[in-house]
């Protein structure tokens, strides 16, 4: 910004001769217009980077809080799989063996245990977004949201993976996978 000159008209008459006709110069303090427009201007233009960044940094903090939400969900589920729920459900660790077998086009997990009857087996799958478990023949309990099931193993050792996904509406797929070693393992 600077001082801006425009004439002004002596009402008394003027000092020098020069000026004639009743105009002389004098300094104005102040801003013009097109300063003042260029200054709102740029201030708008950094207003909007701000507000852009802003937007942009909680759109991705809520895409981040999704998934680490699914994440301890499929976490949560994967813990009740292999470590079992109270006396209920036995878990994977504590099974001797894991078959799988195809049903209405879905892939059931069954853990057998030792020493225990078909009653006594545990079997988990997943359909329609949802993972299911049973015990025996009971009536299958829900326990989360996962898209699939997947239980690899156990290999020589007695290990085996376990692993749960869930793809969102949206298409955001979210994997946990686990190992664990079969305690009661006979092969």
């Amino acid at each position: 910004m600077g001082i801006a000159s425009r004439p002004t008209k002596c009402l008394s008459g003027c000092p020098t001769s020069a000026n004639r006709r009743g105009f002389r110069l004098r300094a104005e303090a102040g801003i013009t217009l097109i300063e003042l427009m260029i200054a709102v201007s740029i201030m708008g233009f950094v207003l909007v980077g701000a507000l852009s960044f802003i937007r942009i940094g909680a759109s991705t903090k809520t895409l981040v809080d999704r998934d680490v939400r699914y994440s301890q969900e499929l976490s949560l589920m994967s813990d009740q799989i292999i470590d079992g729920t109270s006396t209920r459900y036995r878990g994977l660790r504590e099974a001797a063996d894991v078959t799988s077998d195809n049903r209405l086009g879905y892939t059931r997990y069954t853990f057998h245990f030792h020493g225990s009857d078909a009653s006594y087996q545990e079997h988990y799958w997943a359909v329609d977004a949802v993972l299911y478990r049973s015990r025996g023949t009971e009536p299958p309990e829900q326990m989360g949201s996962a898209n699939s099931i997947e239980v690899s193993g156990p290999d020589a050792r007695g290990m085996c993976t376990l692993r749960l996904r869930f793809t969102d509406p949206g298409g955001h797929e979210v994997e946990h996978i686990t190992s664990v070693r079969l305690r009661n393992h006979s092969r």
